[in-house]
């Protein structure tokens, strides 16, 4: 089964520009139908659908950036946990309230802070709820 560059992106629910990209970069091939159309294999993005880059397994120095047993969270997971939105943990951030440590190009926020956070500017919310 062949699919077209809408249907793939469409299955994989990423964008047409994520699917070219993974293709400029060999990560999908692609084979050209009798009317010059880029096809893809269902089992080729079966393979991409494995092997693609997730976040949530994101390394820096060998080691997962974003892990919850060891209770470091993205900015998103934090906003998430706080109940607001990312935006406004990138204000806290900018403004002191909350600290994160940079790992490559990533902010990662521990824990511990955003339970510090909690029991000083929102003690109305159990974090131990969102976050345990």
């Amino acid at each position: 089964m062949e699919l077209s560059i809408n249907d793939a992106a469409e299955l994989l629910k990423v964008t047409r520009m994520a699917i070219y990209a993974a293709i400029q970069k060999g990560r999908i091939k692609t084979c050209l139908d009798g009317n010059g159309h880029m096809k893809i294999a269902y089992k080729d993005l079966e393979t991409y659908e494995v092997s693609k880059y997730k976040r949530s397994e994101s390394k820096f120095n060998g080691a997962k950036i974003f892990d919850k047993e060891k209770g470091l969270f993205s900015v998103k997971e934090c906003a998430n946990a706080l109940g607001i939105k990312m935006q406004a943990v990138y204000f806290l951030l900018r403004v002191g309230k909350l600290k994160a440590e940079k790992k490559g190009a990533q902010l990662v926020i521990s824990v511990e802070t955003i339970r510090a956070y909690k029991e000083e500017y929102r003690s109305n919310y159990k974090i131990e709820e969102q976050v345990g």
